[in-house]
């Protein structure tokens, strides 16, 4: 499955931001698109794959290409399953910093500067509530309409990931997002759900075009 890549914040957005904090926030969403690409190639890779298998065994092939069909099955499996928690790794601290930048905007104080607390995707999944807390803005922040889609955007994209995170990530151990693991064997798979780093991704790029928005932004 592909993900939509997300627009980072334009040069005309987030212009009274201070420069440190737009700056993150740019290359926060930078690293989340570079990702975000890598998990669309190797989905298209997957299906390549499986393409082939599924020809194969239609066809009926010989041996070697047999072999190197499930050579490939299994490599585009573990590819695609480590793009998947590179984009989370990538996408919490996204959101966690957008959500800072959110919050005091949100509260009409200086947006805070980027700290250097490592925080783990297993961390934002178990304590969602303390990193990722619902934003809201008023319309003091600018246009009532304007306020309201903005709004409406952030809640719908935070349901979103709170819904992921409460019923589609019973079972699995969550920290298997938190750093590439090579699997023992060629077959061997760890079993990713990819709705985590989809959801976190879109929460993050959603709360960062809200901040851009209310935060000064120019005619072009």
């Amino acid at each position: 499955m592909s993900v939509l890549l997300r627009q980072v914040l334009p040069p005309e957005a987030g212009r009274r931001l201070p420069a440190p904090a737009r700056e993150a926030l740019v290359q926060l969403g930078v690293a989340c698109n570079t990702a975000a690409a890598a998990v669309n190639r190797a989905s298209l890779f997957e299906d390549e794959a499986i393409a082939n298998a599924q020809h194969l065994e239609a066809t009926g092939g010989n041996a070697p290409a047999i072999a190197v069909v499930d050579d490939l099955a299994a490599i585009a499996d573990q590819f695609h399953e480590h793009t998947l928690i590179a984009l989370a790794r990538a996408a919490t601290p996204y959101a966690v910093y957008a959500s800072h930048v959110a919050t005091q905007v949100a509260a009409c104080k200086p947006a805070p500067p980027p700290g250097s607390e490592v925080i783990k995707p297993s961390d934002v999944i178990t304590a969602a509530g303390l990193y990722l807390p619902l934003v809201e803005f008023s319309t003091e922040h600018g246009d009532a309409r304007v306020v309201t889609d903005q709004n409406a955007a952030i809640r719908r994209s935070h349901r979103d990931l709170d819904d992921v995170i409460t019923f589609q990530l019973q079972g699995h151990d969550v920290s298997l997002f938190d750093e590439l693991r090579l699997p023992d064997t060629r077959e061997s798979t760890i079993g990713i759900p990819d709705a985590f780093p989809f959801a976190l991704y879109d929460y993050a790029a959603t709360l960062t075009w809200a901040v851009g928005v209310f935060t000064g932004v120019e005619e072009v």
